[in-house]
């Protein structure tokens, strides 16, 4: 069965188009190697971060990123068996956000309180999957 772990950290200088698309290529080398799956999600300095894959290798995936010195306070706000990929097709895919979207993804993932999440045309495709996710995860 598939995991799935989704982080918060802060990078210690905002991340320039160039550092995102050496993250972007190292993680996708070595996910596709290990067959992880995710999304990195970036704005102002804050990253959050989706990963799907064998639970052993996200524990050992989780403790290199621990130790990454580009970002600080990483707090794992999610770990748990999952029954199938949202991200399957992305070895990582990347999703710049807005402040907003941000702040409800994290209410969605620090505040959950067991009750659908109205999704609305305008959000981002992100945002529409985590609610769905966290929506079907309460009806399982």
């Amino acid at each position: 069965m598939d995991h799935c772990i989704i982080y918060f950290s802060f990078a210690v200088r905002p991340f320039l188009d160039a550092d995102i698309s050496a993250i972007l290529e190292q993680s996708r080398r070595n996910n596709i190697k290990h067959h992880v799956s995710g999304i990195l999600l970036y704005v102002n300095g804050s990253i959050i971060q989706l990963l799907e894959g064998e639970q052993g290798t996200l524990s050992g995936l989780f403790g290199q990123i621990k130790r990454d010195p580009r970002h600080q306070g990483v707090s794992l706000v999610f770990d748990r068996p999952i029954s199938e990929r949202l991200f399957a097709d992305w070895s990582m895919g990347y999703e710049p956000v807005t402040a907003q979207e941000l702040a409800n993804i994290k209410r969605i993932v620090n505040l959950y309180t067991g009750e659908p999440l109205p999704i609305k045309a305008g959000d981002n495709v992100v945002l529409k999957m985590i609610k769905l996710f966290y929506d079907s995860k309460q009806h399982q």
